[in-house]
């Protein structure tokens, strides 16, 4: 799983970047609550990496230069879902 996220933070022209990578592995259980539905639980458990403070000013050109990054890989919960199964 790859991903990137920006966010705009209030104040004097200040915006954040951060990239991500997720692996691991999942499972999940199925719930029979009746014959036509059922609820489905999964969950991920794995490893990610992700350049988790990435901070950028604006300049006076309208460009943005970073000013400050770290990175960082933890063991961490990668994906969690409940769903509602309708068996037609």
């Amino acid at each position: 799983q790859q991903g990137m996220c920006n966010f705009y933070a209030p104040g004097p022209n200040v915006g954040r970047q951060s990239d991500f990578y997720a692996l691991g592995f999942t499972g999940g259980y199925n719930l029979r609550l009746t014959d036509a539905f059922a609820l489905d639980f999964n969950i991920g458990l794995g490893y990610a990496w992700l350049d988790y403070y990435q901070k950028y000013t604006r300049g006076s050109d309208n460009s943005f230069y970073l000013i400050h990054a770290k990175s960082k890989g933890v063991p961490t919960i990668t994906q969690i879902g409940v769903n509602l199964v309708w068996k037609m």
